[in-house]
C-alpha cells in the first residue's frame, strides 16, 4: 500500500512539473508571451490608426475565423472608426496570462485590455492572443466597448 501510494506521489508529481512534451514546461511563460502579446497589439493599433484593416485582419487567428465571418470583420473595423472617429492614443490598462492544454490547442494566452483615445468616444479594446506550442501569436478574441456605439 505504501509503495502504491509513494508511486502515485511521484505520478502527481511529474505531471504537476511538466514531464513530456505537452506539460507546461514546453510552454511559454505568462509574463515571456506577454510582451509578444503587446507587440501584436501595438502593430493591430498602428494598422488601425492608419486604416489598413487588411493588415489588421491579418493578425487574427484562423479559429477566430471560425466564429466571426471575416467579411463581417471587414466591415466592423471601419465602422469603428466611423462611430468614435479617428484612433488617438491607447494604453495598456490591466493583463493576464495562462497556460491552455486542451482540445482546441495547447499554448499561452494572454488577455489584454487597453483603454483607447478615439477622437469622439473613448473606448475599452480588448484582446486574447494565444500562441500554440511552437506556433505563431494570433488574436483569437478581440471585444470594442464604448458609449459611442449607443450613442452615433
Amino acid at each position: 500500500m505504501r509503495n502504491a501510494r509513494l508511486g502515485l506521489c511521484l505520478a502527481i508529481s511529474l505531471v504537476a512539473n511538466g514531464c513530456g512534451p505537452c506539460g507546461p514546461a514546453s510552454l511559454v511563460s505568462g509574463s515571456l508571451a506577454k510582451p509578444e502579446a503587446e507587440k501584436l497589439a501595438n502593430a493591430y493599433f498602428d494598422h488601425f490608426r492608419a486604416k489598413n484593416y487588411d493588415a489588421c485582419l491579418q493578425l487574427y487567428s484562423p479559429d477566430f475565423w471560425k466564429s466571426a465571418p471575416k467579411a463581417q470583420w471587414q466591415k466592423i473595423l471601419p465602422n469603428v472608426e466611423a462611430e468614435l472617429g479617428p484612433l488617438k492614443t491607447c494604453e495598456l490598462t490591466g493583463w493576464r496570462a495562462g497556460e491552455h492544454v486542451g482540445t482546441s490547442g495547447t499554448g499561452t494566452r494572454v488577455d489584454l485590455t487597453y483603454a483607447c483615445k478615439h477622437e469622439k468616444y473613448d473606448a475599452t479594446v480588448s484582446f486574447r492572443v494565444f500562441t500554440p506550442v511552437g506556433g505563431k501569436a494570433a488574436i483569437v478574441a478581440q471585444n470594442f466597448a464604448s458609449i459611442g456605439f449607443l450613442i452615433e
